[in-house]
């Protein structure tokens, strides 16, 4: 007689969820070739009981005002409950990474509750007993230097919640020219998994924004985003404008007779999926050579210098060889990797014969064009070198440390300086590793980030420049990198100010205490507290061999607006820097937390909450928790074979496992049986 063997229902259940896995590799495959009109992704939250619902949106409205080299901007954020429960909605967002997020408020009907800052924990304790005790509430976190999140407990049904938040920065001059960016959405990060039999795996619709950090997600979805956005920008730069150009987005602009202007964004381009970039030129045949401005507050008085370097005839020697290091991880998939392809040619191409130079390409791993030595930059060797470009494709994870390492600690010509031009969209959750990387390895070597994509990672784009004592450039699109490459290279040719050093006569706590070279065309930003109306700033550098010499006269006179907030967030940037060249932990958390509560500033150690003091819930279920999705970036191709967490490659392994278990238990099921059946018929059972 035949026996049949009935498999435990752990094994079956098992089985069927293989199978489910096993169906669902194909769309995620198809994916990761960058085909995402085959996502349809949809980001739901779950209730208590278990049963689904739709994610809420954020409409963001951004009102910007310049007032000389400052941006004050008043982010509007209207949380939207389109289901019949109650919603808490948690959005991240990003925001210029020197930004200094000094006000919130909520708007309850025709009532204002304005934020207070305190400590973090105490910020959060704050917020979850008002959301206990079913009072609106709203807080905002800040997780890295440029991403921030606002929660806010208790969205009734079918309704929604304002909340503003207001924050800080300064316009950027270069070139002749100003201007400032403001990103709207965030490119996920990568986070190196070392093994997945230590890490929990969980299956979500969109990519992840902060690995092991927040459960946020950028949605995948190709549908026209719900997260509307809003732009309208007040330029009154105090001289008359030549012109004003968006490198981002269609635009309305007036300018009007007092020299200010006024630049919306056309409705028609009114989506979070790229940063909002703007630029102006003022109308003078001589641009001034320095700016200062104070304000006298109350913790004292605080000024801000910008100061641009004279132009000096000085012809250079100096032999160069040029490293040029490529991101071809997932994350640059789509229309980032043809940009930096581009932008890489183009370099390639302004290199001299006499020159030296070689390509690294990284995702996972490394690949080299010349794997010894760098080459000289003769035709031959740069047609190999286009051949070699053109076959890199983008996949993998973003896994920076071993590029970093081959292009600082190695390929060393004698006689000649290693410029390493690093193109790359940022995409990395480990940074402060990667910049005590570069300042303990760098040597007589100098790193130039070029910025590639719709969102690119900006804080960790210029302070990696910084730590490598060069420069950072933005290339959005593909069609502007052969002219930003080739300004680029026209700058790094020759510094123009190196070994500068500051020191003050009647000035304390001068920020940055460390200043990277300077070059053409770009100005140096000083912030400082000023203890006597009349005191002195005194600057040095050398240009080639010779040494320069500048001595200021610094006047206090005036009351300009947004100056010691500008020196606090100078200070708490540069506390931050240093926490990873050499300040202790507990002393930078210590130094911050001070100036943040002194300052009213949302730092690493500090939030803003605002609770409404009158109940709005009196039942005792839970909120829906609702992790709200971003945008995805612009011209991204969503691949989960090249998501921050390597997913496919860590799933097809679990899988993998999963499978040999199963068919293990199965096996061994099968034995039990047949030698339970042999001993029945031996004994007569």
């Amino acid at each position: 007689m035949k026996t049949v063997t009935h498999y435990p229902f752990q094994i079956r259940a098992a089985i069927a969820f293989c199978f489910y896995i096993v169906l669902l590799i194909p769309v995620q495959s198809a994916a990761s070739y960058g085909q995402e009109n085959k996502i349809e992704a949809r980001v739901i939250a779950h209730d208590s009981y278990g049963i689904p619902h739709q994610l809420g949106h954020v409409k963001s409205n951004y009102d910007v005002k310049v007032t000389g080299s400052i941006i004050r901007t008043k982010l509007t954020q209207i949380f939207s409950n389109d289901e019949n429960v109650w919603l808490e909605g948690s959005y991240l967002f990003p925001l210029p990474h020197n930004a200094a997020v000094d006000r919130l408020k909520m708007f309850i009907g025709d009532r204002v509750i304005e934020g207070k800052i305190h400590k973090k924990e105490i910020a959060l304790k704050k917020y979850e007993k008002a959301k206990k005790e079913g009072k609106n509430a709203a807080l905002v976190e800040q997780d890295r230097p440029n991403i921030f999140r606002s929660a806010v407990a208790h969205i009734p049904p079918n309704s929604e919640i304002t909340i503003q938040i207001e924050f800080q920065h300064k316009v950027e001059w270069a070139d002749s020219g100003f201007s400032f960016r403001l990103p709207t959405t965030i490119t996920p990060r990568y986070s190196d998994i070392k093994s997945v039999t230590e890490t929990k795996l969980s299956i979500s619709d969109g990519w992840q924004v902060l690995p092991g950090e927040r459960s946020n997600v950028v949605s995948t979805t190709n549908d026209k985003p719900k997260n509307d956005l809003a732009i309208k920008v007040k330029l009154a730069p105090g001289y008359p404008l030549k012109s004003i150009n968006s490198y981002s987005h269609n635009i309305i602009k007036t300018v009007n007779n007092d020299g200010s202007a006024e630049i919306v964004i056309a409705p028609h381009d009114a989506r979070a999926a790229r940063d909002f970039i703007i630029g102006w030129k003022p109308d003078l045949i001589d641009l001034p050579r320095a700016a200062f401005f104070s304000e006298a507050s109350q913790f004292g008085t605080y000024g801000m210098l910008d100061i641009v370097p004279p132009k000096m005839g000085v012809v250079s020697n100096q032999k160069r060889e040029v490293i040029f290091v490529i991101d071809t991880s997932g994350s640059m998939s789509g229309r980032s990797i043809k940009a930096a392809k581009r932008a890489l040619l183009s370099g390639l191409n302004g290199l001299k014969e006499s020159e030296k130079f070689n390509i690294i390409g990284f995702d996972d791993e490394i690949e080299k064009a010349f794997s010894t030595y760098s080459v000289t930059a003769k035709p031959y060797f740069k047609s190999l070198a286009r051949s070699f470009v053109d076959n890199l494709v983008a996949d993998g994870g973003t896994n920076m440390l071993p590029a970093l390492t081959e292009s600082l600690s190695k390929n060393k010509q004698d006689g000649f300086l290693t410029q390493v031009v690093f193109i790359t969209d940022g995409a990395v959750s480990d940074e402060k590793s990667l910049f005590r990387f570069i300042r303990k390895n760098l040597g007589h070597s100098r790193l130039f980030t070029v910025a590639i994509g719709s969102a690119p990672n900006s804080h960790f784009m210029e302070e990696t420049a910084i730590a490598g004592r060069g420069t950072y450039t933005y290339i959005a699109d593909d069609s502007e990198a052969e002219s930003k490459m080739k300004k680029l290279f026209s700058k790094i040719e020759l510094p123009a100010l190196t070994d500068i050093k500051i020191t003050g006569q009647g000035l304390t706590d001068i920020v940055p205490k460390q200043v990277p070279d300077l070059y053409s065309g770009e100005t140096l930003s000083i912030a400082m507290a000023v203890n006597d109306p009349k005191s002195k700033l005194f600057i040095e550098g050398r240009v080639g061999d010779e040494l320069w010499k500048s001595e200021l006269d610094i006047r206090h006179t005036s009351s300009d607006q947004g100056v010691a907030t500008n020196w606090a967030r100078s200070m708490i940037t540069s506390l931050e820097r240093h926490n990873y060249t050499g300040l202790s932990q507990e002393r930078t958390k210590e130094k911050v937390t001070e100036l943040g509560l002194a300052f009213h500033q949302v730092t690493p150690y500090t939030s803003l909450v605002a609770v409404d003091v009158t109940p709005i819930r009196t039942d005792n279920n839970k909120s829906v928790k609702s992790d709200i999705p971003l945008d995805k970036p612009n011209g991204l191709s969503i691949s989960l074979a090249q998501t921050s967490t390597g997913y496919f490659k860590s799933l097809m392994f679990g899988l993998f496992l999963a499978i040999a278990s199963i068919l293990a238990l199965a096996f061994d099921s099968r034995k039990k049986a047949v030698n339970a059946a042999n001993t029945k018929n031996t004994f007569g059972g």
